[in-house]
């Protein structure tokens, strides 16, 4: 084939990988953290919660937790990937030194004795460098970067769940144990009415219904007590397993509180833009994620189109050591290669439906 009809034909394929870049919301650039952080960076919540005990719970998961960690260890695998792929837009290039010494006996030789050859070699070798031409490798990084902001929004929709799931828990807790305690207060109160009505019926001033029925009362009470005692436990359990340890201590100054007095926090304002949704982390993520996808769509139709890669080396081969940097002792070589996909049993065609 002609060298200018491969061209034409490779320029037409071209088109193939060009894709339209998805619409995403407009959010201001000053609103999305810096691409380089690692970490989790917890929201200003002390604004939002006041009680002394559920800011402690709050910095202790912050710590502990294990969710929150996968997710910050997320960040760093992510983060990690999209160095290996920036690394792949451009060439390597590495050094070696190699020694060989063989000998070889006389009835094989080709001179008809034994022939003892000693090589050393210095070089500086460009690995296979792949020309990004159709812009796959550049679309694998996008894809690299934008699966990386992806975990990071990831991250922050995980601690502002932690933290609102730990202040519901917490709140479900007070609850629990206010009921309690106003159950008791009651059980005690009817107790002392049963009391009442068994000196009552002792001297003919009551009925015995009026007994029986203080008794279902107080029944009812301690029915109604267990409950309550489960609910508080299983909320204590909780509290357990978002903040990663043993709640109970910090738990243990509430119990004894003869009151429980939430304090509330000061009311958002009135007006508040529908603008703001586009802060959500969550939101961020899925942008990026749908991002990421666009950018391995990219890269996966520009597999069909040749692949250009350069290979070359350059250096100096003596038998002696004082050799190496004599004025006839260069070596080199140059090897570029071009390949395009003729047949694979519709590997291609399947990476990209995948992608």
């Amino acid at each position: 084939m002609h060298p200018s009809l491969v061209l034409a034909v490779a320029l037409g394929l071209s088109g193939c990988a060009q894709m339209t870049e998805p619409t995403l919301a407009k959010v201001d650039p000053a609103l999305i953290p810096a691409a380089d952080t690692t970490s989790v960076q917890p929201p200003q919540w002390q604004d939002f919660f006041h009680d002394p005990m559920l800011k402690d719970l709050i910095t202790a998961s912050l710590a502990h937790n294990r969710d929150l960690r996968l997710a910050a260890a997320r960040i760093q695998e992510t983060r990690a990937a999209y160095g290996i792929s920036q690394a792949d837009r451009l060439p390597s290039i590495d050094v070696g030194a190699n020694a060989n010494r063989t000998s070889t006996p006389a009835d094989v030789s080709p001179v008809g004795r034994r022939m003892n050859i000693a090589t050393g070699g210095l070089q500086v070798t460009l690995p296979s460098y792949e020309l990004d031409l159709w812009g796959r490798v550049a679309q694998m990084n996008a894809a690299a970067l934008a699966t990386f902001l992806s975990a990071q929004a990831n991250a922050q929709t995980v601690l502002l769940g932690l933290i609102g799931e730990i202040a519901n828990t917490y709140y479900q807790w007070q609850e629990a144990r206010e009921r309690l305690r106003l159950l008791t207060t009651t059980k005690d109160n009817r107790t002392d009415f049963l009391n009442l009505i068994e000196k009552r019926l002792a001297v003919g001033m009551a009925i015995d219904t009026e007994r029986l029925q203080a008794q279902a009362v107080i029944e009812g009470l301690n029915r109604d007590m267990v409950e309550m005692t489960r609910q508080q436990r299983l909320a204590e359990h909780q509290l357990v397993l978002l903040v990663g340890q043993n709640a109970s201590i910090l738990l243990t100054r509430a119990q004894t509180a003869q009151s429980i007095s939430i304090p509330i926090a000061e009311s958002l304002p009135e007006q508040i833009p529908s603008a703001v949704l586009l802060q959500r982390p969550d939101i961020r993520s899925a942008e990026q994620t749908l991002q990421a996808a666009n950018a391995n769509v990219a890269a996966a139709r520009a597999a069909f189109l040749p692949r250009i890669s350069l290979t070359g080396s350059y250096g100096t081969a003596s038998s002696a050591l004082n050799g190496l940097f004599a004025s006839n002792s260069d070596m080199w070589s140059f090897v570029p290669q071009i390949t395009l996909p003729l047949f694979n049993s519709g590997r291609t065609q399947a990476n990209l439906d995948l992608a």
